[in-house]
């Protein structure tokens, strides 16, 4: 066991080296993928977490973010997520800039980051930090949120150190005393899905709510996310902001919705994109910090892969 271990260690070496190279070039997309097979070698993940934040850094650097500082948080739902300090975006302290300013620059950041690390479209991947936090700068920190149905509501609130401080307590209080989804429960794999008279008038003529399953068939038509990852996305603070009600809502009437088919897909592209084994496919599609499939889906997916 020692002299395999010692094998794929020096293996990692050979693979670090090639993805410093690549950094270097500036080609941060492969850097990554080849710091990943070696982190999945060594299991080096201080290493790991360094090389991507450097990658990270080098990203908001591209979108005139000052002198940025990658750090980690956790969202509300307890899943890490990487923040910025900076000195400001193109020589200006954000508190100069307005929301529209900084909001621009967010989603720029966004999405190279996302094509960076997630091109794939695999909002829990792996990699396990797809969310972007918050911005901090000259002592304030700025939660932007993002409307990605068409950027009618997008904002950004600020808040002191002191009032960033308890939002970091609220959030441990948060996931050391999780709250029932929904008045029925869970079912087997996540959130329910019954379809039954429950359902009132007025839910189905709320905006609110069809909002929530627009979104909700997004992530699950197109990104191939599971009925977990789908509600997680949909109420996290992170993410689309959701109510509970309005994202159980979605989640009860996503009838069509092929679970199976979307294991199906996560599993092709760990198994032909990461060259990932199929027992490590199968724990990262069940994986609460993963895709978090059922077993059931899971073994689907595993039992047909070509």
């Amino acid at each position: 066991m020692e002299a395999i271990q010692k094998q794929n260690n020096e293996q990692a070496q050979v693979l670090m080296a090639q993805a410093e190279e690549l950094f270097e070039q500036q080609k941060y997309q492969d850097a990554f993928n080849t710091a990943q097979k070696a982190y999945k070698l060594s299991g080096d993940n201080v290493k790991y977490e360094d090389f991507s934040r450097k990658i990270i850094e080098c990203l908001a650097t591209q979108c005139e973010i000052q002198n940025p500082e990658a750090i980690q948080t956790e969202d509300m739902r307890g899943r890490q997520a990487w923040c910025l300090r900076c000195d400001g975006i193109n020589g200006v302290n954000l508190n100069e800039l307005s929301d529209k300013q900084i909001i621009k620059t967010f989603k720029e950041f966004r999405e190279i980051y996302h094509r960076t690390f997630d091109p794939y479209g695999s909002l829990s991947s792996s990699f396990g930090n797809t969310t972007i936090g918050d911005f901090y700068c000259a002592g304030k920190w700025y939660d932007i949120r993002i409307d990605d149905s068409f950027g009618k509501n997008d904002y950004v609130e600020v808040y002191s150190e002191s009032e960033q401080q308890e939002r970091v307590k609220a959030n441990v209080t948060a996931a050391e005393n999780p709250v029932p989804h929904s008045p029925s429960g869970w079912t087997t794999g996540g959130p329910s899905t019954k379809n039954s008279d429950e359902d009132s008038v007025s839910d189905s003529g709320s905006q609110e709510y069809q909002n929530a399953l627009t979104k909700g068939l997004k992530y699950a038509n197109q990104l191939f996310m599971s009925k977990q990852a789908v509600y997680d996305q949909l109420t996290s603070s992170y993410g689309e902001g959701f109510s509970e009600d309005a994202a159980q809502y979605a989640i009860d009437h996503m009838t069509d919705v092929d679970w199976n088919a979307n294991a199906l897909e996560k599993a092709k592209q760990y198994y032909y994109k990461m060259d990932m084994s199929k027992k490590a496919i199968y724990d990262q599609l069940t994986s609460s910090y993963g895709e978090q499939f059922t077993s059931s889906q899971a073994q689907y997916a595993i039992d047909h892969l070509e």
